[in-house]
């Protein structure tokens, strides 16, 4: 397996990866303060332009793409929301679904979901047997996850 790096910014990190076929790869940090989140959503939205490979973008989107996607404190409003699934929408990415815990973001009573893995038709044409796992809170107020892309396949039921 070869993994090239594309390109990085305080908001990503993009690599293809190359393992006999290729697909591309991005680690999302998404910016966490509510006025400048338009910076993270221009960035995917660049990313997607440049290239037509297979895509899986995953990591801390820091926004919610549905309201029952958060417990507790303040309801995020519908123009963040909105903002976000835009962007996923320009860049032909749907949420790729999860197994565990719908929360992957605590503190104190508000809980939510940031975290996510969002991918293209092709990607989960190449890959469709893929399922994200939201594993346990140890050391971290966020959920670490896993991308295993034989889950559905029946070969690591123990997960």
């Amino acid at each position: 397996m070869v993994i090239q790096l594309n390109d990085v910014s305080k908001y990503f990190i993009d690599v293809v990866v190359k393992d006999g076929d290729e697909w591309r790869l991005t680690g999302v940090y998404g910016e966490p303060s509510w006025d400048h989140k338009d910076q993270t959503w221009g960035a995917l939205r660049s990313l997607h332009g440049s290239s037509s490979l297979p895509w899986l973008a995953l990591g801390d989107f820091n926004e919610i793409l549905f309201h029952h996607e958060k417990e507790g404190g303040r309801a995020r409003p519908q123009g963040h929301i909105q903002a976000f699934q835009d962007a996923l929408a320009d860049c032909g990415l749907a949420d790729i679904g999860y197994t565990g815990d719908i929360f992957t973001w605590q503190r104190g009573k508000i809980r939510e979901r940031l975290d996510r893995g969002v991918t293209n038709p092709e990607w989960n044409t190449m890959f469709p047997n893929a399922r994200l796992v939201n594993g346990e809170m140890v050391k971290s107020d966020h959920r670490p996850f896993i991308v295993n892309t034989d889950f559905l396949s029946g070969a690591n039921e123990q997960l």
